[in-house]
């Protein structure tokens, strides 16, 4: 009787611990979204990165844990809390994501800041600046396998009508899974990015049609690089093809804005990526 019960656990285990182990890593996705002032575009793009954040976490095989937050109803008690007091596994991805006004504190800061009430009431003239940098390093602190710091904003309110392609959203093939796993799953390092330079022209520029044209852009050009075979996908490529689409874009309606990103990612194996869509030479790349 105890023979066939230690068969019976050994079975069980072999068919269902890999299973759960492919989901054991978490993608802690974080937004605040400025959504108060709709003609920006925060106001489409906080539904569509969750949308997005939802997608990615399942092709990528991540459990998925949400902290949303809409500027306006939200403080400096409320944020530093949920970020002081989360768990982060050694394996777990955090990706931070802000769209919405944004400020450069000064001329000679790479990245931007934006601003939000300490708690309560806002009172004139008393408002706490939460860095790109600042939100990053409290971010490093919590040693994830991957971290994504990323600002859609400016501190000018000019605005374009400058239409986007529209990537329609299917269910990804076999060399998509295997590109979100590479990005999800295979990545270890940092990244942290701004929809635009720290300069004369501080501009970002979106609208409640839609969002940000940054946001847009980057979305466009890792779903139409995850297609992509060999070393076509990774997050250098797609950053690099984001600022020269946004550049463009941006062009086109005789404006001026060109991102501004910080990378330090290197590639390692991972159990959860099948062996059928993924090899060695992904890690070269």
């Amino acid at each position: 009787m105890k023979r066939r019960t230690y068969i019976i656990l050994f079975v069980w285990a072999i068919l269902v611990l890999p299973i759960s182990s492919s989901y054991a890593a978490t993608l802690h996705m974080f937004i605040v979204a400025d959504t108060e002032h709709s003609n920006i575009g925060a106001k489409h793009d906080y539904p569509f990165m969750k949308q997005k954040a939802k997608y990615y976490a399942r092709v990528a095989n991540l459990q998925l844990k949400t902290y949303y937050f809409e500027k306006k109803h939200t403080n400096q008690y409320t944020l530093n809390n949920r970020i002081k007091n989360m768990s982060c596994g050694s394996d777990d991805v955090i990706w931070f994501y802000y769209t919405g006004h944004g400020i450069s504190t000064a001329r000679n800061t790479r990245f931007p800041s934006f601003i939000i009430k300490p708690s309560g009431n806002l009172v004139a003239g008393s408002v706490i600046e939460f860095s790109l940098e600042k939100i990053h390093e409290m971010f490093k602190r919590k040693n994830p396998r991957l971290l994504i710091t990323m600002y859609d904003c400016c501190n000018f309110h000019n605005f374009t009508n400058q239409s986007l392609p529209l990537v329609p959203r299917t269910e990804p093939n076999t060399q998509e899974k295997a590109n979100f796993l590479k990005l999800f799953r295979c990545s270890k390092g940092e990244i942290k990015v701004a929809s635009n330079t720290n300069g004369y022209h501080k501009w970002s520029y979106g609208n409640a049609q839609i969002g940000g044209i940054f946001t847009g852009n980057f979305i466009s050009s890792l779903e139409k690089l995850v297609k992509k075979s060999g070393s076509g996908c990774s997050w250098g490529r797609i950053l690099k093809e984001t600022k020269s689409a946004v550049e463009i874009t941006a062009n086109a309606d005789d404006k001026h804005q060109i991102p501004d990103y910080d990378i330090n990612i290197r590639l390692v194996e991972h159990e959860a990526t099948p062996n059928s869509s993924f090899n060695r030479d992904y890690l070269s790349n």
